[in-house]
């Protein structure tokens, strides 16, 4: 089965139809016939959606959809209301409720299974999200990461003769405004993701008449607007395309004339599912940054770094050097002052060498005291000269301990090997050589009297100056 639905209707030939029609597309049905009985269903089974009869025995269907929207457990399951009345008042107090959407009976069957599919989709992918970056909110990884400042932008595309400043679709006219900024399709196509992105694009009701509904299918397939939701707005006469919108990807349909209230409850809540979506977004990249990084000292673990170096050697991303810096004597510090006092060498060794690095060197903790140190588009002169910047850098001013009563004086070893030409051999084969010889070189430094530099295949020789 691909998902689970509950269906709540207090007569049984309703219940019967949907779970019919739902079993056709490998829907599993669970079938409720009354408030208290699906409210306890959901909360045990956690269904994938909910199809709600507003008319039940024991309480309306709108005031079931306020109480699952209040209970933690079930707050985040999508929920279809089912309605015999047409009114207005009715639609907006299921929006209101927080109901997903609101179908008239009898129901359109395409209609309903598109929603239920768009529906599912979405619950899916927030669920999917929710357990990728549970780990980086349970420890408040993701605390402040986005302020929402900035007001929610909704961007209406419309016909390029109509994209004027303060104008829009003459359809689209209500007050206030829906949209806060009017595209045309072309600058839409144009944006970068260096660009400030919409929230929410609205297609106006004659572009969907004009270029049909693969807008919506091109929109969801392009790295910059992937991510940002659509709504269509299907001029009058078209209605029927709703289910194809659907399923092409759009978030909602509107249908003209427009309900302005009713507009924008649906955009509300869309608006607060985006921004429910990026932090969990953030959350999760929060993480998975985390995970790549030596808690102690914020640098690239060994892990990340030798990734970084697969990618660099698999590109052919010649010419590169890679560093080995090794600080001298370091078991020393910790024998007489103490893990505690290493560490804080250790933080403030980082601090020096990040001020002295360009922006896309990368620079990690290998392991104890050592340090790996990624250069590209450098050769054997300049690698010599950021190392000498390096160990200079290290060396330049003791380090307090003990609240300042010791002043630490330290150096640094550094062996280097550089990758002139991209390997011919296995990747892995050329990662080894590249790291051993700078190992080699690092040995041969720290041979040589420590405080020093080296080549992989010259002798150890005293720092160079830069």
């Amino acid at each position: 089965m691909s998902g689970q639905i509950l269906v709540v209707d207090d007569l049984s030939l309703g219940r019967m139809i949907l779970r019919a029609r739902l079993s056709s597309a490998c829907y599993h049905a669970l079938l409720a016939a009354d408030a208290t009985s699906a409210l306890a269903m959901a909360r045990a089974h956690l269904p994938d959606l909910i199809l709600l009869d507003n008319h039940l025995p024991d309480m309306l269907g709108v005031d079931l959809c306020k109480t699952l929207r209040s209970d933690p457990l079930t707050c985040d399951i999508p929920v279809i209301l089912v309605t015999a009345d047409h009114t207005r008042e009715t639609r907006l107090q299921a929006l209101r409720a927080g109901a997903d959407d609101v179908l008239p009976k009898p129901l359109d069957e395409a209609l309903l299974m598109a929603r239920v599919r768009a529906l599912m989709r979405r619950h899916a992918q927030q669920r999917e999200l929710r357990e990728q970056a549970a780990p980086a909110l349970r420890h408040g990884m993701a605390e402040g990461a986005i302020g929402y400042s900035a007001r929610p932008q909704v961007a209406l595309i419309c016909n390029a003769s109509d994209h004027k400043p303060g104008a829009g679709c003459c359809a689209m006219q209500v007050e206030p405004p829906l949209h806060h900024v009017a595209l045309s399709l072309p600058e839409v196509m144009k944006l970068e993701p260096t660009d400030r992105l919409p929230d929410v694009f609205l297609l106006a009701p004659e572009v969907a008449r004009r270029d049909g509904l693969n807008l919506v299918t091109d929109l969801a397939s392009r790295r910059t607007t992937r991510r940002v939701p659509v709504v269509v707005t299907l001029p009058v006469g078209m209605e029927g395309l709703a289910a194809m919108a659907f399923d092409l990807g759009a978030e909602e349909v509107l249908h003209m004339p427009l309900d302005p209230e009713e507009v924008r409850l649906r955009l509300d809540m869309l608006l607060a599912r985006k921004q429910q979506a990026d932090t969990l977004r953030h959350a999760l990249g929060t993480g998975l940054d985390l995970a790549a990084r030596d808690p102690l000292t914020g640098l690239f673990n060994r892990r990340h770094a030798m990734a970084q170096l697969r990618e660099m050697v698999e590109s052919g991303a010649a010419p590169f050097a890679l560093l080995m810096i090794d600080l001298d004597y370091f078991k020393r510090i910790n024998d007489e002052f103490g893990h505690t006092a290493g560490d804080e060498v250790l933080v403030g060794v980082t601090h020096r060498m990040r001020e002295t690095l360009r922006t896309d060197d990368l620079l990690a903790r290998y392991g104890g005291e050592e340090f790996l140190l990624v250069l590209p588009r450098t050769g054997a002169v300049e690698a010599r000269r950021i190392a000498a910047r390096l160990c200079d850098r290290i060396e330049k001013a003791p380090y307090p301990l003990q609240g300042g009563k010791v002043l630490l004086k330290l150096t640094a070893s550094i062996g280097f090997s550089v990758q002139d030409v991209s390997p011919s051999g296995p990747t892995g084969e050329a990662i080894r050589n590249i790291i051993d010889h700078a190992d080699q070189a690092l040995r041969r430094a720290k041979r040589s009297g420590r405080n020093r530099i080296a080549f992989r295949t010259t002798e150890a020789a005293p720092r160079a100056t830069a």
